[in-house]
């Protein structure tokens, strides 16, 4: 099955006909169209009115590939289709990515998501294979390379290892989630059951995206960077996107040319 932009998921969905559904989704890219592209599928698949007992939704800031695994292959107590949601999960991520990692969590906490900053630091430190110990200011800058010592304003680590401690949350164990997932999703899950993931970044190298690509629909929600025009067009509408959101949530409209200056 294809890789599909986020344009496409409303043809994908109106055009399905009799098809059944994927077993997997995986959706990954920008955060806004990450989220509205997973409510457009969640809707399609269980209507909300059955969400009681059919949508089971798991936070991926403290993933349990195993416990995702279980629930998607326990059978529903009622008849109809099932979704297991892993949702802002980490399986992609590698010890490669550390600066990116980082610069997420930094982001988060600025945007005043601890908890989603908590989650960008643990998945950094179980693939690093680091202590709280390890991470504290006098030590962050041999263990991180981030810090004072290497010109950063690290003042923010403090605070989320802080939340991190008042919560309890865990540091996850140094393995390779990913290989666990993909060997799950090659045996197949229950006819009704469905998987869908959403992701802020992927490795396309990886045999799970693979694996997800040709048994599943993976849902592209990524925007380009770049300073050519067909990428500052597709920058602009994702930010005139958020602009309505934002406005609409509050009730107010705003002219092209009021946003524009």
């Amino acid at each position: 099955m294809p890789v599909i932009n986020y344009k496409e998921l409303d043809t994908y969905l109106r055009k399905r006909g009799d098809n059944q559904f994927a077993s997997v989704y995986l959706i990954y890219g920008e955060d806004m169209l990450t989220k509205s592209s997973f409510d457009e599928l969640l809707n399609a698949l269980v209507p909300a009115a059955q969400r009681s007992l059919n949508y089971d939704p798991l936070d991926g800031i403290q993933e349990n590939v195993h416990e995702v695994i279980n629930r998607v292959n326990t059978f529903s107590l009622l008849p109809g289709i099932k979704v297991i949601a892993l949702r802002d999960s980490r399986i992609f991520y590698a010890r490669q990515d550390k600066d990116r990692i980082l610069a997420n969590a930094k982001k988060a906490y600025e945007d005043d998501n601890q908890k989603q900053a908590a989650g960008y630091l643990l998945s950094l430190m179980g693939f690093l294979n680091l202590t709280f110990e390890d991470i504290a200011k006098s030590n962050r800058g041999k263990s991180l390379e981030y810090g004072a010592a290497a010109g950063a304003d690290d003042s923010w680590l403090d605070d989320i290892i802080a939340y991190c401690r008042e919560n309890r949350l865990s540091i996850p164990a140094a393995r390779d989630d990913s290989r666990i997932l993909q060997d799950a999703i090659g045996k197949g899950f229950p006819s009704n059951n469905h998987l869908i993931i959403t992701t802020d970044m992927v490795d396309k190298r990886r045999g799970l995206f693979k694996t997800i690509s040709s048994q599943g629909i993976v849902v592209d929600c990524s925007v380009p960077k770049g300073d050519r025009r067909a990428d500052r067009k597709v920058q602009e509408s994702v930010l005139e996107a958020k602009r309505d959101s934002i406005l609409a949530a509050s009730n107010k409209t705003m002219g092209p040319s009021t946003y524009s200056a």
